[in-house]
């Protein structure tokens, strides 16, 4: 990549006008995105994430709340990665139950905090 893409995408990073989070949710100094969209690695968690907005009726707010939740779901322990289209109702219906688990609620209204204007998740 040269400097000048480089230099773009750390100022894009630095002024929060990017998220340069892989995949897995992490941020690796010096790793820019692929100079196309056909070479960017898929993040499940994402898609899950999404998927949850929709059934939920949440109202994301803020920049990059989407990976918030992604990142939070990431940490179920018995999360479904949606590996086929099949996979979405056995995700979607694995994230129901951790997002709602009272366990977990001190980290949801942590996400939440960052995040999240409300919920209606039933």
């Amino acid at each position: 990549m040269p400097d000048s893409a480089k230099t773009f995408w750390t100022q894009m990073a630095d002024h929060s006008l990017a998220n340069l989070q892989g995949p897995d949710g992490i941020v690796r100094a010096g790793e820019f995105p692929p100079s196309s969209l056909n070479h960017m690695a898929d993040d499940p968690f994402r898609s899950v994430a999404a998927w949850l907005e929709q059934a939920c009726h949440l109202k994301l707010t803020g920049d990059y709340a989407e990976f918030d939740l992604a990142n939070f779901l990431r940490h179920d322990p018995n999360a479904v990665v949606p590996q086929t289209e099949g996979d979405k109702a056995k995700a979607l219906h694995e994230a129901f139950v951790f997002v709602r688990d009272p366990k977990n609620s001190a980290a949801l209204r942590k996400v939440a905090s960052t995040g999240f204007a409300s919920s209606e998740c039933k």
